[in-house]
């Protein structure tokens, strides 16, 4: 349980999926010996799109390179399928109560149990070994440009295509407690 001023809540969820790093400008070859400097932009198992290094963008079909450039097409789509990001939808859902502490008018609890829902909506694709992460930041009363980290929870996320993943977040409970306030009561003398 976390005492704050923080009362008003800010949701985020995330899925971390690597980015592809790898756009590298290369010289590929032709089984007769022709050679050119372009890197990759996107690749199926027969065809490939590529970038000159002139800027001029081409499609091809991957059997007009050599047998070493071949072999560097596939791993590239290999490597590009396990580290691609796909299009989610993700719904933060939450069963929060709300209700206030005894003998204190201006003092709050409230319990969260957060359930976070991913579809997979990448045509083909199947998410595998991602990770997901939910973040609950609590918004200052008094400065609503302070932000404070109430919870965070990590979890792991494989899904089919067009499945839909759904996560029980852990409880958590915080209690707003506006001392300031309370303060002001107690200097001038009111008494709740």
């Amino acid at each position: 349980m976390s005492r704050s001023l923080f009362l008003t809540l800010l949701l985020v969820a995330t899925l971390s999926m690597l980015p592809n790093s790898r756009a590298d400008m290369r010289q590929f070859t032709d089984p007769n010996g022709n050679t050119m400097n372009a890197e990759i932009v996107s690749a199926s198992g027969e065809t490939v799109t590529m970038k000159r290094s002139d800027g001029r963008t081409f499609t091809t079909k991957v059997t007009v390179f050599s047998k070493d450039d071949q072999a560097y097409i596939k791993d590239w789509i290999e490597e590009e399928q396990s580290n691609r990001i796909p299009r989610v939808d993700i719904e933060v859902n939450t069963g929060k109560s709300n209700r206030e502490l005894q003998n204190n008018i201006d003092d709050r609890r409230q319990s969260f149990e957060f359930v976070v829902k991913i579809t997979n909506t990448e045509r083909g694709f199947d998410i595998v070994g991602a990770k997901g992460t939910l973040l609950v930041f609590g918004k200052d009363v008094s400065d609503s440009n302070q932000l404070k980290l109430l919870n965070r929870q990590e979890f792991d996320v494989s899904i089919p295509f067009s499945r839909t993943l759904t996560f029980s977040a852990e409880p958590f409970t915080n209690v707003y407690d506006d001392i300031d306030y309370d303060l002001f009561k107690i200097a001038n003398g009111w008494r709740g």
